[in-house]
């Protein structure tokens, strides 16, 4: 019997992935992906998604929550069967959804653009996980941030936050190394551990709460935060916090 070397096998057995993995998209790639439509309707929400091959556009229109079937995020169009999610360029959220569901747009690595609309109140879980805009605006409509709904954007650069916003959960903006500057708006109450870990260009950040937000002792774990403003007269505010007192490293200063 011919003996086989371990380095033929190697080159057999990784021929045979890339095969597999070619197989099971048809041949398909991010750049020929056809141009696609359908339906989604579940307990929360109905809602239609339409893919245009041209501008790699992906846009979402209906009314309630953007939860998939069974609320599994595997159940979304574009993780699914055909799994187009690499050749999503551009996303584009119409009024009449109010929430992105978990792991909605997850690992659409080469997603640059994205338009949130008024209405949408909560974005989920890893919604927007490693996606590549650069800028990102919250609608004035969101309260709730949820764990790891932008951790990994890399090339995110511009992150404006809304005024109403009242939540921000776990690792939420963790991993967004090109983050240079972030502004807490004013009704912010609850940040939640390690939100900002990891984002290595971000020293400063602003608080334009008078209130300090409650936050925990783990909430700037891991991140490069030197400076923290907050509003001019409400310093002693802060210094004497639960939590914020406790803060190393960080120097509070006023505006």
């Amino acid at each position: 019997m011919k003996k086989i070397s371990k380095t033929s096998m190697f080159f057999a057995a990784l021929a045979a992935m890339v095969s597999l993995l070619f197989a099971g998209c048809n041949g398909l790639t991010p750049d020929n992906y056809p141009s696609k439509s359908g339906t989604v309707v579940t307990e929360t929400g109905e809602w239609e998604w339409s893919y245009t091959a041209e501008d790699h556009t992906l846009t979402i229109s209906g009314t309630g929550e953007m939860t998939p079937e069974g609320n599994d995020y595997r159940n979304y169009p574009w993780h699914a069967e055909d799994n187009f999610h690499d050749a999503i360029r551009h996303i584009s959220v119409k009024k009449g959804i109010t929430a992105i569901g978990e792991k909605a747009f997850f690992n659409c690595y080469k997603v640059e653009e994205v338009s949130l609309p008024l209405g949408i109140k909560t974005i989920g879980k890893r919604a927007f996980n490693a996606c590549s805009m650069k800028s990102v605006t919250i609608p004035s409509s969101v309260s709730c941030i949820s764990d790891y709904a932008f951790e990994a954007c890399t090339k995110l650069e511009n992150l404006q936050l809304n005024d109403y916003l009242d939540t921000i959960g776990h690792s939420a903006f963790s991993s967004c190394y090109n983050l240079t500057l972030l502004v807490i708006p004013k009704h912010v109450k609850v940040i939640k551990s390690e939100f900002v870990s990891y984002c290595s260009s971000l020293e400063t950040m602003e608080f334009i709460p008078t209130t300090p937000p409650t936050i925990m002792s783990e909430t700037f774990n891991y991140s490069s935060v030197k400076t923290i403003k907050v509003p001019k007269g409400y310093l002693d505010a802060y210094l004497n916090a639960e939590h914020w007192k406790d803060l190393k490293g960080i120097d509070i200063v006023e505006k």
